[in-house]
């Protein structure tokens, strides 16, 4: 883990300088305008790439080569991903996003690909709340914040430029349809699709929330549900951090469910024109719909496959090639006088033993001290003899405590009366430790499987569903 967790770090800088240069290019001389994100939503966004990807990620690589907390850092390692990824994506976002002029042409960049029309095209440029929604054809439709910057001077530029020559529409200051100069079959099909949506909205509203509030619950059950099942097994301790885990996890969903409960309404503020624009794909019948859908099932799909590929190549590198058991040959035995014993780092941690006038101190894994015989802690006196098997191989780390210097592990201990833990029990430990792994592998790899074979399951629905959409509008089928 130690390695994966070096990995994402080195990519979360590499993203960085990535990001920085493909935000710069291209150059704002090379239009008339070009708008960038306001300085305040960059800082937001900067700020929770430095916490979330690259601090996170930091914590993660030290907590990979100082801890032997293996669940806890492999829940980590996996936020750290997850994080990462999406914090890249949004500050890549505000970074590379652009709208801009030159000549009779308008450009647009969303995440990589800029796009170029001819401002003849616009077909509408109305208020919305927060900014402006700009539409055009064919395949034209981007909305810009007013607290972008230059966004005033852009608006103007295209006003003028624009071949119809209109002002801006803003339905709010009366009906829609006495605005409207140019009523046409189209208008007429976008402002039925936005009244039908407004009337349905209350029904659509509540089972968006009914979706988004299940799945979240029966996330938590999912996490506290495995956490019992630990806790009423032998690792109580790994079962008492997922359980907590669930306290935070239940807190950032009822957050986000409460954000999307109030942004939700918003929408109603549009005009009936315009929000048949934004929703036109929830149409079954306008052509174009079913591709959409396909659009969004494909990249969802995907990103789910590949995440879990990760996943299962990590667990797979963790079980399969980057661990293997010490061969019982290759141990080496120190012996010495006990002289203390202590418990590091609280729950799921080392113990720790000191043996006098030995400058390094000893530690068990808590994946194997399970299978150390608790009657050790009390049989344990100064004085008493003990040997450890130890790793020749390992290279101790470094330590302050109490006059030791360095720490290593070891994988047998006993006195000269009793056998603490023994060679069999430490291969025990670690047989159910790559089990573990191993059935965390089965379960990525064939979620994954699953999820590819859902791609080719949402194609064959986008096919059938293109053949009976009638509606035409243009920007919409291609």
């Amino acid at each position: 883990m130690l390695i994966a967790s070096i990995i994402i770090l080195s990519l979360v800088v590499i993203c960085f300088v990535a990001t920085i240069i493909l935000g710069r290019h291209p150059k704002a001389k090379e239009f008339e305008i070009k708008t960038k994100a306001s300085k305040g939503l960059f800082a937001i966004g900067f700020v929770f790439y430095f916490i979330f990807g690259f601090l996170f990620s930091a914590v993660v690589v030290f907590l990979a080569a100082f801890s032997d907390k293996t669940l806890m850092v492999f829940v980590l390692l996996i936020l750290d991903g997850i994080f990462s990824t999406l914090t890249l994506l949004l500050f890549y976002f505000l970074t590379a996003q652009f709208e801009a002029i030159k000549g009779d042409k308008l450009y647009i960049r969303r995440f990589i690909k800029i796009k170029e029309f001819d401002i003849k095209d616009v077909r509408t440029i109305d208020a919305v709340p927060g900014g402006y929604l700009i539409t055009g054809m064919p395949d034209f439709g981007f909305t810009i914040s007013s607290a972008t910057l230059h966004c005033g001077r852009f608006m103007e530029l295209l006003e003028e430029r624009s071949e119809k020559g209109f002002s801006i529409k803003n339905p709010s200051s009366g009906n829609e349809e006495e605005a409207l100069t140019e009523m046409d079959q189209e208008d007429l099909a976008l402002m039925a699709i936005g009244k039908e949506f407004r009337e349905n909205f209350p029904r659509t509203k509540r089972k968006a929330m009914t979706v988004i509030i299940v799945s979240s619950i029966a996330t938590v059950l999912v996490v506290l549900g495995i956490g019992l099942a630990f806790f009423l097994s032998s690792e109580k301790d790994r079962g008492i951090d997922l359980m907590i885990l669930a306290i935070p996890l239940g807190l950032v969903y009822a957050l986000a469910i409460a954000m999307i409960h109030k942004n939700m309404d918003k929408q109603l503020n549009l005009g009936d024109r315009q929000l048949g624009y934004l929703h036109r794909f929830d149409n079954k019948k306008v052509k174009g719909a079913a591709k959409a859908k396909w659009k969004v099932s494909l990249i969802s799909l995907s990103a789910i496959s590949v995440g879990l590929l990760l996943l299962a190549s990590l667990t797979s590198a963790a079980v399969f090639g980057l661990s293997k058991p010490v061969p019982q040959e290759h141990l080496v035995t120190v012996s010495g006088e006990f002289e203390y014993v202590r418990k590091i780092g609280g729950r799921n941690s080392n113990y720790a033993i000191g043996l006098k006038g030995d400058a390094t101190e000893y530690r068990i894994s808590s994946v194997y001290y399970r299978f150390l015989d608790d009657s050790f802690f009390g049989e344990a006196t100064p004085g008493m003899t003990l040997y450890l098997a130890l790793d020749p191989e390992s290279e101790p780390s470094t330590l302050k405590y109490e006059g030791k210097t360095h720490w290593t592990n070891f994988y047998t201990i006993k006195s000269d009366a009793k056998e603490y833990l023994s060679y069999e029990g430490y291969l025990k430990a670690y047989n159910r430790n790559a089990d573990i792994g191993k059935g965390l592998f089965i379960t990525f790899a064939s979620m994954s499987v699953v999820a590819l074979a859902s791609i080719g399951v949402s194609y064959a629905v986008y096919k059938s569903r293109a053949k009976k959409e009638t509606i035409e509008i243009n920007g919409s089928s291609n």
